[in-house]
């Protein structure tokens, strides 16, 4: 610090004259009170320890000892927060890498009983036996936390089960080749780039993005008629289709000139995202969907609400039974915000130009993003079998399936109809070994995705960000991208390249991009 308060140096010589220390790194202040005062600021250096910060770890381990140290390989990655209570404590120990696992021995500096383990992912507990010296071993998965009790903190813990380091998985087989599969849910098509007319549809604009089009006329202050042509290719007609639109009343609905009456209360994910079966008025070919309405520009400083805000004009979706073709960009992106961190697991950042709406097959393998599914956002339940050579029954083996690769929020297995708990975090991994039979098994894969690759960012040339806000869906400067990105950025795109939007769309993985694993534990490996 640069400056020190009086009162502080006061406070600082009363805890020295008690026994305290007073360690010190990098420098003394300057100023007392705002002013300078050698006298004050040397009687400061007379009561104070000034080291490096490279010593800070030795030196604070020897005039206040620890009560617990871990060691062990990357045992810098584990975070540890203790908490005293009465007789005993609590030591929260929580890996922050997503990549790594680690072995780590905890070690007391005053023997301590009553050792429970507990498991903040289900509330469970195990016994924790010391080492012969004391010492406890622990096994990190990535991103894994344990948490550790010792004397009264452990009264409620239940000791039906003894924790072990889990053993070395011997792999028995990859589950490869092609998956049975099918959505559970309704697939999707959004639609964000629209021509505008303004002369009552006897002129189009070239497509833009609908968020620059509102832009363009909110910074114009532009009120009247607005026709929005949207267009979309269709391969062929899908047995069911649903038209998605956000506030339908503010709008007039053509479909291939065909007017529609956007009645009803059907919802699409929100309550707001109101949907209407269009099935019968698609085609082959090139499709327009025109909404007409009179726009209201905004005017942020006016206390009515219905001018403070005006017309906010949205993309629309399709919705139903289809598949969507891609067309992957000709400068795809080559590495995304997350990918540059090196703190997460490296995956593909996919670059899409275009879409059509096309049929759906049944057989998959690998990333559904680029098999019909961009963006789809549901649930996709994968079916396949593998073959076990021996016979489970009598044996002590224990089996595994574990996802050395995906993109998924969770992961639910179904083993020869045996359902198990849904995966949420690491490690990916079930214990299968109460529903697997020797010879051929039936495995059922249900992956559930999140919003992102349907409500994007889908045009930040970022790729997969950080963090989100209101500007990422935009060209705009500011939160949370702070650099780059102009006001007048869907003006610039017409003649050149904005710095923060990009007419490619960026959608993340979703699915196995790596086979399943099935692997099984000895009996002197497994507890």
């Amino acid at each position: 610090m640069l400056v020190i308060r009086r009162s502080t140096v006061d406070l600082l010589s009363q805890f020295k004259a008690s026994g305290g220390e007073i360690l010190v790194t990098g420098m003394f202040p300057e100023y007392v009170d705002g002013k300078p005062d050698p006298d004050v600021i040397n009687s400061l250096k007379q009561i104070c320890r000034l080291i490096t910060l490279n010593e800070l770890k030795d030196v604070l381990g020897t005039v206040l000892p620890p009560v617990f140290t871990l060691e062990g390989t990357d045992n810098d990655l584990v975070w540890t927060h203790h908490r005293k209570v009465a007789n005993g404590g609590i030591i929260q120990l929580s890996n922050t890498s997503r990549l790594k696992s680690t072995d780590c021995r905890l070690s007391f500096t005053t023997p301590q009983k009553n050792f429970a383990l507990w498991n903040p992912e289900d509330g469970s507990s195990m016994k924790l036996q010391p080492e012969n010296d004391g010492s406890i071993r622990l096994h990190f998965d990535a991103a894994k936390t344990w948490l550790v009790s010792y004397g009264y903190a452990s009264k409620d813990a239940s000791f039906g089960k003894i924790y072990q380091i889990p053993g070395e998985k011997t792999e028995i087989i990859k589950i490869n080749g092609n998956w049975k599969g099918n959505r559970a849910d309704p697939n999707s098509l959004i639609l964000d780039f629209a021509r505008y007319s303004t002369d009552n549809g006897e002129t189009f604009s070239d497509p833009e993005p609908v968020i620059g089009i509102h832009q363009r006329f909110r910074d114009k202050r532009y009120s009247g008629n607005l026709l929005l042509k949207y267009e979309v290719q269709l391969a062929e007609i899908p047995p069911k289709t649903a038209l998605v639109i956000e506030q339908p009343q503010l709008y007039t609905v053509t479909i291939n000139n065909k007017n529609i009456n956007f009645e009803g209360k059907d919802s699409y994910l929100d309550h707001t995202l109101r949907a209407l079966d269009i099935s019968g008025t698609l085609e082959p070919g090139m499709n327009e969907i025109i909404l007409s309405l009179d726009y209201v520009a905004p005017e942020p400083a006016n206390l009515d609400a219905y001018k403070r805000y005006g017309t906010e004009i949205e993309s629309i979706y399709l919705t139903g039974d289809f598949g969507v073709e891609v067309v992957r960009s000709a400068e795809p992106l080559t590495e995304s915000q997350k990918n540059r961190s090196g703190l997460f697991v490296r995956k593909p950042v996919h670059s899409i130009t275009r879409f059509m709406i096309t049929g759906e097959k049944d057989l998959f393998n690998g990333d559904l993003v680029l098999q019909g599914y961009p963006f789809y956002s549901g649930t996709f339940i994968l079916k396949n079998t593998f073959k076990i050579n021996d016979n489970p029954e009598g044996n002590a083996k224990r089996y595994f399936i574990s996802f050395p690769s995906f993109e998924a929020v969770v992961v639910k297995v179904r083993i020869n109809e045996k359902e198990f708990a849904p995966l949420l975090y690491s490690p990916w991994e079930v214990d299968i070994t109460d529903a697997v039979i020797g010879g051929d098994n039936q495995v059922e894969i249900h992956l559930t995705n999140s919003l992102r690759n349907l409500l994007g960012p889908h045009h930040h040339p970022g790729g997969e960000l950080y963090g989100v806000g209101p500007v990422s869906f935009t060209g705009n400067p500011g939160w949370p991208s702070n650099t780059g990105g102009e006001p007048d950025w869907y003006d610039i795109r017409l003649k050149g390249k904005p710095r923060l939007w990009s007419d490619d769309y960026y959608f993340i993985p979703f699915g196995l991009l790596e086979p399943p694993v099935i692997s099984a534990l000895l009996p002197d490996q497994s507890d």
